[in-house]
């Protein structure tokens, strides 16, 4: 049995959903009426509680866009909970609708609605939330500003109401850093706070680097060597003074640099001598970490074996094949985690939020 899916509120979308839909809002919006997804027509129901104008305007014109007919229902008329029960009219309409679209006060009556509804329930504005107003947004900010990821959205205003708690919902979602000012006395739901820093330290705790030191047991290593090793392997020497392993794709391995802390510069090679590098895998920023891993250990390892020095960690403790088995597992956790919540590790997201 297919479990039915609510827009209830913001963070009820995964980021990988919450992209596609924007995604598929463009497309539409360059290509109108290309999508007759609910042509027959097929029945949308829209209540409407509260006052309204532009919610009832854009809903009943896309739904007639997508080739369905909106039902719109009187809420004050209807007085659902009132006259008849949430839980009796979510039956009645779900057997007449492919969806429920409804602009109401409590965000409670919503969540009954889903709960007897056997189709999709919508939230078109709740007294906590408004989750098609921030999508509609999110679609905007992202024609004028590019990849939503890593920007800066500050809102001013009332703190406690429904757009921004939305606004620290969705933008979470999106990997927007979300700012709001606000009165003391206006401060969002503590629990919706909390769920918008969850959302955003799911980030913090993916990001992550991985790190190896090939050291010199005894004479320091000579500039020329290092960069003979690196050339031949096909790293290249940034402006940053790393040298930058990449795949046969162009998609950036791991980076090798000075463990004494000065740039690898093309001037300074001949002449210069260091105690170490530092081999660094960025695990959210690249595409496979357990192959990166695999090709930066055995990198490190040659490095050690021709200079005649040793692997070793940030503690400068020996990196043997133990060690190496528990990073295996760390990268595996993590980029499992990203996968899992639709971020692709290495991917065009990845890369906007989590760029150093």
């Amino acid at each position: 049995m297919t479990t039915v899916r609510h827009l209830l509120r913001d963070d009820d979308l995964s980021p990988a959903e919450q992209r596609a839909i924007l995604a598929k809002a463009a497309r539409i919006k360059a290509h109108p009426f290309s999508d007759r997804t609910l042509v027959g027509p097929e029945v949308v129901g829209l209540i409407f509680d509260k006052q309204t104008l532009r919610t009832q305007v854009s809903f009943s014109a896309a739904i007639a866009h997508l080739g369905g007919f909106p039902m719109i229902i009187d809420g004050k008329l209807a007085k659902i909970g009132e006259r008849e029960s949430i839980a009796d009219v979510a039956r009645v309409l779900g057997r007449e609708a492919v969806a429920i679209v409804w602009r109401t006060h409590g965000q409670e009556r919503i969540e009954e609605m889903a709960a007897y509804a056997e189709v999709p329930v919508v939230n078109a504005l709740t007294d906590d939330f408004h989750p098609c107003q921030i999508l509609a947004d999110l679609l905007t900010i992202q024609e004028h500003k590019g990849a939503l990821p890593g920007l800066t959205l500050a809102y001013v205003g009332d703190g406690a109401n429904n757009m921004a708690h939305s606004y620290l919902l969705g933008g979470a979602t999106a990997g927007l850093h979300v700012r709001i000012g606000t009165p003391t006395a206006y401060q969002p739901k503590p629990e919706i706070l909390a769920r918008a820093q969850e959302l955003d330290s799911f980030c913090a705790s993916v990001d992550v680097q991985i790190g190896l030191n090939v050291v010199a047991r005894e004479e320091a290593f000579p500039g020329t060597k290092i960069r003979a090793l690196a050339e031949s392997q096909g790293w290249v020497l940034q402006e940053d003074g790393a040298y930058l392993a990449a795949d046969a794709d162009g998609q950036t391995l791991f980076a090798m640099s000075n463990l004494d802390g000065g740039p690898f510069t093309p001037s300074d090679m001949k002449s210069m001598q260091t105690r170490g590098m530092t081999l660094l895998l960025d695990v959210p920023r690249t595409r496979n970490g357990l192959d990166a891993f695999e090709r930066m250990l055995g990198s490190a390892r040659q490095l050690a074996d021709t200079l005649q020095g040793a692997v070793v960690d940030d503690n400068n403790a020996p990196f043997g094949d133990g060690e190496a088995q528990v990073i295996r597992g760390q990268i595996e956790h993590f980029q499992g985690r990203m996968s899992t919540r639709g971020l692709a590790p290495g991917g065009d997201v990845a890369q906007r939020l989590f760029a150093t």
